[in-house]
């Protein structure tokens, strides 16, 4: 009886201890959703830059990138082949310093926004009108200095466009003509460490948020008369889901939002001791999700698992011109997906 008794005990721990292991072993119940139903241009390999890419309304891409010679050149790429061809070289008089991104282009295409550490160059397509205006908010997260995502973002009439400022302590858009350094001001109050000007609805009200993550705010701000006021709501995502980025659709309806994601589950906590037991990198969650530009209705896109590295796997998240996808950068990859 003893004996039975002992080699029931053993079966049970045996069992136990497979039931642990499978547990901790076996893939995620969420498995990575985003890139298995993107579409991929192996063309675009590794050829986005730091300085990031836009859309044009006529599809294809515009990069801000150096050529061999050092000198930084306004390109144009097609998105299937990788085609390219040089729009015009981005000259500038004085030192502008480092570049920020790949600029904003105005949604009749004619014109494009650069946004550097020291000006922003406002210049047509073509290379043949430019205006470079001062840029004296700092952007960068070094000695505490505030950081913005995004800054500058067109007006729906293209003429106009619309700079998220820091003067003093306070927030205030500052509103130009295409062709002029002369800014209208529209105070909005104290700034924040992380904010951005996500863009212009089609009723021109300037969408931002101020912080970042779960306890950020999104803002409303009416840039004309007769608009209403503005609104402020809390940005409140699904558990588990930590905002670090947004675009607004072209369309004034969406905003797309890069996240973290955290998994609580008793699985991935076991799986991750036993990765660290191993000497291997922990799993990190990043994913996209969709809502309405008021910031409620919060739909995933898709997400991404992948073992922890240094540099954010999930980036330069953008809408295409006709706002039924969104373009993003994976590990050095060039990915479409398409909305609900």
């Amino acid at each position: 009886m003893v004996k039975h008794k002992l080699l029931i005990g053993l079966f049970v721990v045996i069992v136990g201890a497979g039931m642990f292991l499978f547990v901790a072993l076996r893939p995620p119940v969420v498995a990575s959703t985003l890139r298995s139903r993107s579409q991929h241009f192996p063309a675009l390999t590794k050829k986005v830059s730091f300085l990031g890419y836009q859309w044009h309304p006529d599809g294809y891409l515009v990069f801000d990138g150096f050529d061999e010679h050092g000198q930084r050149d306004v390109y144009k790429v097609q998105p299937r082949d990788g085609a390219k061809a040089v729009l015009f070289h981005n000259v500038i008089r004085g030192n502008g310093l480092g570049n920020d991104d790949a600029g904003v282009i105005s949604a009749d295409g004619r014109w494009r926004i650069a946004t550097m550490e020291k000006l922003f160059i406002v210049s047509s397509m073509d290379g043949k009108r430019k205006i470079a205006v001062p840029n004296k908010t700092l952007r960068y997260p070094l000695a505490g200095a505030q950081y913005y995502d995004r800054t500058v973002a067109w007006m729906p009439d293209s003429l106009q466009w619309v700079e998220l400022a820091n003067e003093n302590g306070q927030n205030v858009l500052l509103v130009r003509q295409v062709d002029s350094a002369t800014p209208r001001r529209i105070p909005i109050g104290a700034s924040s460490r992380d904010q951005s000007l996500l863009g212009i609805t089609p009723d021109n009200r300037a969408i931002l948020t101020l912080g970042n993550g779960r306890n950020s705010l999104l803002l409303s701000v009416p840039l004309t008369t007769g608009y209403g006021k503005t609104t402020v709501r809390n940005v409140t995502p699904p558990q588990d889901v930590n905002p670090i980025g947004a675009v607004l659709s072209p369309d004034g309806q969406y905003i797309a939002w890069r996240a973290f994601g955290y998994d609580s589950s008793y699985q991935y906590a076991v799986s991750s001791f036993f990765r660290r037991m191993r000497g291997k990198a922990e799993i990190d969650i990043r994913g996209i999700w969709l809502t309405r530009s008021d910031g409620t209705g919060w739909r995933p896109i898709g997400s991404e698992r992948f073992p922890s590295v240094k540099d954010d796997m999930l980036t330069m998240l953008r809408f295409t011109p006709d706002g039924k996808r969104l373009s993003y950068v994976f590990g050095g990859e060039f990915y479409t997906v398409r909305l609900p």
